[in-house]
């Protein structure tokens, strides 16, 4: 079976690509197709992607018109470490301003929540706040979800709840502190928590042990010891900790 992509014709809005899986993805795992420009036929399979470049107006145009039912990984960067082609370094610099923020925010974030089937979501170096997030979190297939270098601060934590089938986050640089944590520990889905820059300390230890099942955890540049690292070692010991 195929399905019919359409994608704005007077400029490309990115790339698309074929992923195993829709979390925990590097380049290896990912088979790069096309721009994303026009009427394109893909065969029909379970995780298609996009990465978006940086022109705003085609993106939300995008966003604006798809369908729900064809995309389900949404980067808003490059996050692959890939040596492009000059063509494709072109495609992702399309928009880019000196003058002009072109990183996502809540308008984005609202127009992201009609794409219901979404699996993987990096909106990281955005500027969304608090509103934005609550669209985001009305995005119950969401299974991983990037928030790196947001302002997403203790007090958004309780709206990532609602998202039962999230199994990798990204809260690295992030506001989050050793107060936050009690809420993270209520996601008995999580496998993959990179919280690696946050204001965290061994207070942050009982609630991190609470995390059923953790397989990786990043806590490095953190303000956690030596010692509090081998409790969550041996607590933890089925987890990789990158400390």
């Amino acid at each position: 079976m195929q399905q019919l992509l359409v994608f704005p014709e007077h400029e490309a809005a990115g790339l698309l690509f074929i992923a195993e899986k829709p979390y925990s993805l590097d380049d290896t795992q990912i088979e790069w197709l096309c721009e994303a420009s026009g009427e394109i036929t893909l065969p029909t399979c379970e995780y298609i992607g996009i990465v978006f470049n940086h022109n705003v107006a085609v993106r939300r145009e995008v966003l604006s018109k798809l369908d729900p039912s064809t995309i389900q990984l949404v980067y808003f960067h490059n996050p692959f470490e890939l040596v492009f082609d000059e063509l494709i370094e072109d495609l992702f610099e399309l928009g880019r301003d000196e003058n002009d923020d072109s990183s996502a925010n809540d308008q984005d974030c609202e127009l992201l929540a009609s794409i219901h089937g979404l699996r993987a979501l990096n909106i990281s170096r955005s500027q969304i706040s608090s509103k934005g997030l609550a669209f985001i979190c009305e995005l119950q297939s969401l299974e991983s979800l990037s928030l790196s270098l947001t302002r997403t601060n203790d007090e958004d934590l309780p709206m990532l709840l609602n998202l039962i089938d999230l199994r990798e986050l990204d809260l690295s640089m992030t506001m989050i502190t050793d107060r936050g944590l009690a809420t993270l520990a209520k996601m008995n889905k999580l496998q993959d928590l990179s919280l690696s820059a946050c204001s965290l300390t061994d207070d942050a230890l009982d609630e991190l042990l609470k995390i059923p099942n953790l397989r990786f955890l990043d806590i490095s540049d953190t303000a956690i010891s030596d010692e509090g690292l081998s409790i969550l070692q041996a607590g933890l010991s089925a987890c990789q900790i990158q400390f």
